[in-house]
């Protein structure tokens, strides 16, 4: 069969079951609310009840997303399989914190730290360019691999500012904006953040379309 094959059963299938390889809730939730009016129902692995650790070992977001999704794949080959990996990237810092952006100031750091850290390194720079990437990796039940990007691009604010989102949000202000993504509502963020981006990719590719008066997206 397919990828062609795969995505035509797709497209007459509604609502599609797409399994997260993730435990993260609040992942989840963010994830089902830029699903909303697509033919789509997530399940995380803790929805699924699969207990599974996976300990990112790739060397870029790409590597990440597919090392995760393919973990997933191994216990569960009927299924279609989303990862993804994503991260915040400074060009003043060389790209980082990119890939180790959860741990940038330690593996017990706050979400505090780590922008505190990625201010202090700026202090003395002009340049303040930078940009949320986003990978998303599918595995199809075939075992056809995908991958899609996502990308919001912006600067970092000279302080932390807004309450709202978490990780590095307080410190990002979108290209074009004057407010930072923690000062977006919920719905605001997810209509153009990066993840939300990498997941409509995906949605494109396969023909999927959003029907604003369905609200598909909750198991």
């Amino acid at each position: 069969m397919t990828f062609m094959d795969v995505t035509c059963e797709m497209v007459n299938t509604a609502p599609l079951s797409i399994l997260i390889a993730t435990h993260n809730d609040f992942k989840m939730c963010e994830f089902r609310a830029m699903a909303e009016g697509y033919p789509v129902v997530f399940q995380s692995l803790t929805d699924a009840g699969l207990k599974i650790d996976i300990e990112e070992k790739g060397t870029s977001f790409d590597e990440n997303a597919l090392y995760k999704a393919r973990a997933v794949h191994a216990f569960t080959q009927d299924r279609l399989v989303l990862a993804d990996d994503s991260g915040l990237v400074v060009d003043a810092l060389g790209g980082a914190p990119g890939i180790y952006s959860a741990r940038f100031a330690g593996i017990s750091a706050t979400d505090h730290d780590r922008m505190k850290k990625v201010l202090d390194e700026l202090q003395h720079e002009a340049c303040r360019d930078a940009a949320f990437i986003c990978t998303i990796a599918v595995i199809f039940p075939t075992g056809e691999e995908r991958l899609y990007q996502g990308e919001l691009k912006g600067t970092i604010a000279e302080n932390p500012s807004g309450s709202s989102g978490f990780g590095y949000d307080p410190i990002f202000i979108p290209e074009g904006e004057t407010r930072t993504l923690a000062e977006f509502s919920f719905n605001e963020k997810n209509s153009v953040s990066h993840r939300g981006r990498a997941l409509k990719a995906f949605f494109d590719n396969i023909g999927f379309t959003r029907e604003k008066e369905e609200h598909y997206g909750e198991t």
